[in-house]
């Protein structure tokens, strides 16, 4: 697989952060009881028939995934624990997990557990070193094995390459770094994940959630644990700027399994799905879809459904491609240390912000206070997103609302509500981690476009 197809993913660790909007109405009033039930710790657990649609708890789970970081993205700056945030919610334990892969990327988690349900969350690149010994590794790998006997069932009978010598898309591949990588996800995490189960409720739902590399790993790991614990084991499957990590035939497997339970949601034009790991390499992302186009002029953002087995590089129409001097870097002087013109790829600044957390948990907020989804946030769910305003104690640590706890990076938006302006451009000043002639990281500014042109 050609090295353009990862190009962007390599910049998202640069500029990806967590900072969100004031929604109107947080500040309503709900004791702590009811925004525990409300957030992570119903009674009787987590629901699963909200999985494939735009619900509340997408809010929840957006920021869980955001807090798997334990730094702003592209800074040294560490974000305050959110431990407050979290039992606030109704979570009884939970740990934060740091562990490198045998090629030396980075791999950070979180596990926490309420009384019915684990939720493992996992946070997506942040350094070079991500990249050279994961994201890099795009060779196919023929493993059913590791996933069960059902698998190497599926799996038999179909030719792993085609006779142009490329991964057929039919077969049950996954991609080499992540594979890696997952493996040692579950090294650190298998013996505290049994633990736990060991001592809850026997019908406790294990819930897998991941932010761009992570929901790639949270893939491979959610459909080992269901080959290996049993499907109705697992609650759900929630992937926040996606990206495929397996073939067509991988996929198509998956969606036996948990195609159902899982859903992905991808906001305009983000790289990590509309550029990267192309279906024309064979890649098929598995679940349900949804994905947010902002529309020129319009309050509210367009929302397209993808359903089971459906998958599209792009599908926002007004988010043309673009070719301006901003939207082109030489990566190899930032990224790999050389010059060599192979390498020279285009990179589309316009929509590298539709990776960032806050972008898609603005999307999400203003659709379904439209009534595009299941239901508006209720003041319970305000509250638990708003703590500061709701509960004295835990003054000043803001789950997700106006700011994660810590984030320096700034963002600006406008004041009315409507999607980001589209001819508006944002100055980021941030720490570029990839310089290595500093080891401290020099500080970069970008005057990044964040929406799209006419």
């Amino acid at each position: 697989m050609k090295l353009a197809h990862i190009t962007s993913l390599i910049l998202l660790a640069a500029v990806t952060s967590a900072v969100v909007l004031a929604e109107p109405g947080a500040a309503q009033k709900c004791d702590a009881a009811g925004i525990a039930t409300a957030a992570l710790a119903p009674e009787g657990g987590l629901p699963t028939d909200w999985i494939g649609k735009l619900s509340p708890y997408m809010l929840y789970f957006q920021a869980i995934a955001d807090f798997s970081y334990q730094k702003d993205i592209g800074t040294r700056i560490s974000r305050k624990s959110p431990g407050p945030c979290l039992e606030a919610w109704g979570i009884k334990e939970w740990q934060r997990f740091d562990t490198e892969n045998p090629l030396g990327a980075g791999l950070s988690f979180l596990l926490m557990r309420t009384d019915n349900d684990i939720i493992l969350s996992i946070r997506g690149m942040v350094s070079r070193r991500d990249v050279i010994g994961q994201d890099a590794l795009t060779n196919a790998t023929y493993d059913p094995e590791a996933f069960g006997p059902e698998a190497v069932k599926f799996a038999a009978g179909k030719e792993r390459t085609l006779p142009n010598g490329k991964p057929n898309p039919d077969a049950f591949w996954t991609l080499e770094g992540y594979t890696i990588s997952f493996n040692s996800v579950r090294a650190k995490a298998g013996k505290v994940l049994e633990a736990w189960r060991a001592k809850m409720n026997p019908k406790a739902k294990l819930w897998f959630v991941g932010h761009s590399d992570g929901s790639q790993l949270a893939q491979l790991g959610a459909l080992k644990y269901a080959l290996t614990i049993g499907v109705n084991a697992i609650g759900g499957v929630v992937l926040f700027g996606p990206s495929r990590v397996g073939s067509r035939g991988f996929a198509t497997f998956y969606n036996t399994q948990l195609g159902n339970k899982t859903v992905y949601y991808s906001y305009g034009r983000d790289p990590a799905l509309a550029y990267s790991y192309p279906i024309s390499d064979g890649l098929m992302m598995p679940g349900i879809g949804i994905r947010a186009c902002p529309v020129y002029g319009q309050a509210v953002e367009q929302l397209v459904p993808m359903a089971l087995g459906e998958d599209k590089m792009a599908v926002c129409s007004e988010l043309p491609l673009v070719n301006t001097p901003l939207s082109r870097l030489w990566l190899p002087d930032w990224v790999f240390g050389t010059s060599d013109p192979a390498f020279n790829q285009l990179i589309s600044w316009e929509y590298l912000a539709h990776h960032i957390p806050a972008i898609s948990y603005d999307g999400l907020v203003r659709m379904l206070n439209a009534g595009l989804g299941t239901g508006k946030p209720d003041a319970c769910t305000l509250a638990a997103l708003s703590l500061d305003k709701s509960l004295p104690e835990l003054s000043g640590w803001m789950c997700y609302n106006g700011k994660l706890p810590g984030t320096l990076l700034n963002l600006f938006y406008g004041s009315n509500g409507a999607p980001i302006d589209p001819d508006a451009t944002y100055e980021l000043e941030i720490n570029n981690p990839f310089d290595r002639s500093n080891r401290r990281g020099s500080i970069a500014t970008f005057k990044i476009p964040i929406g799209h042109r006419k």
